[in-house]
């Protein structure tokens, strides 16, 4: 099956209606793009702040559930298969009453640091960002190298990311003893794993999706992106242009791999309880290289059924109450 497009992005907002946001669409990410970027932002309660030279956005989980007006969405994917021709359509459904439910509280359970996948930025978490604070958490969102409001920077594959993540991680652990999550889909999901085998002093670790093998990502894109060049182009220029784009900031394509990052360092001492979502047709993600890590004890393997790469980016109510109830339980400190 081979991505065309996302259409029919729809958010309904009680007072809030003017709100219009569309679909950019990648292989492995997407944006949501507002007519409004600054009405979105309220909407979201999405306040900017900085720690030395690094922007982020701060929302807090506190009165969402009693002040903030009820949230859905619906996001149709439409794939096509490129040997027959025909598509096919799936709607993906979000809304925020199951997770009001248990946020019923002043005082936040948590704090949570989003990162974004590649070719996207903070907009694509959105959704995400306010799912996690219905659940009761506050969030962080920032833009990684080369990305949205960090775009003059060079992407950095990794190494340089996850220095300017120490940053913020240092700023939260300084002013709060609540627990501290790290949540990455695709590529910002290898930058999470890659902060918490270096650094580690992270409470709890949730990967959609998360980024395998870099090289094949990144190819497939530059082929997606460019099908005329790619034709006279061999895949083997391209990925050696790849790895010299990431030598040349000091990364290694290989250390990216989340999969062999959980590898080593899983059953370490260090490693926190970890939830992972896999899509059953994701071929960036292969559900096949991360079953093996579900029988550790202290980390949840959950794979969506007919999903690719594309759809493991849209949040919806399938994903939201299996992060509930892993949630729950790594609350009452059942995963350890």
């Amino acid at each position: 099956m081979r991505l065309i497009i996302v259409t029919a992005f729809l958010l309904h907002l009680t007072g809030c209606t003017s709100l219009v946001a569309d679909q950019i669409a990648h292989p492995n990410a997407m944006n949501l793009t507002f007519t409004d970027e600054q009405s979105a932002q309220e909407i979201f309660n999405l306040q900017p702040r900085k720690v030395g030279s690094l922007d982020y956005f701060y929302a807090p989980a506190a009165g969402l559930a009693q002040q903030e007006a009820s949230f859905k969405s619906t996001i149709n994917v439409t794939l096509t298969n490129s040997k027959t021709g025909t598509t096919t359509t799936t709607p993906y459904h979000y809304d925020d009453s199951h997770a009001r439910k248990l946020s019923q509280h002043s005082e936040a359970r948590g704090q949570v640091i989003m990162l974004h996948s590649y070719s996207t930025d903070s907009r694509s978490l959105y959704i995400d960002s306010l799912a996690l604070r219905a659940q009761g958490y506050d969030v962080l969102l920032l833009d990684l190298n080369g990305h949205g409001k960090a775009s003059d920077k060079p992407v950095s594959f990794g190494p340089a990311d996850v220095e300017r993540l120490h940053q913020l991680v240092t700023l939260i652990r300084d002013d709060s003893d609540l627990p501290l999550l790290l949540y990455g889909k695709s590529y910002g999901a290898s930058v999470a794993a890659q902060y918490i085998a270096k650094h580690g002093n992270i409470d709890g670790f949730i990967g959609i999706a998360p980024m395998n093998n870099f090289t094949e990502a990144a190819l497939i894109e530059t082929k997606r992106s460019s099908p005329w060049l790619t034709q006279f182009i061999s895949d083997e220029y391209i990925i050696a242009g790849i790895e010299r784009a990431a030598s040349s900031v000091g990364a290694n394509v290989e250390q990216a791999n989340t999969s062999r990052i959980l590898r080593h360092h899983l059953q370490t001492d260090s490693w926190p309880p970890s939830l992972i979502f896999v899509g059953e047709l994701d071929k960036l993600s292969k559900q096949e290289t991360f079953k093996p890590f579900d029988a550790i004890s202290k980390t949840k393997i959950i794979t969506l059924p007919e999903r690719p790469h594309m759809a493991m980016m849209v949040y919806d109510n399938i994903i939201d109450k299996q992060l509930s109830e892993w949630l729950m339980m790594f609350e009452e400190g059942k995963l350890r």
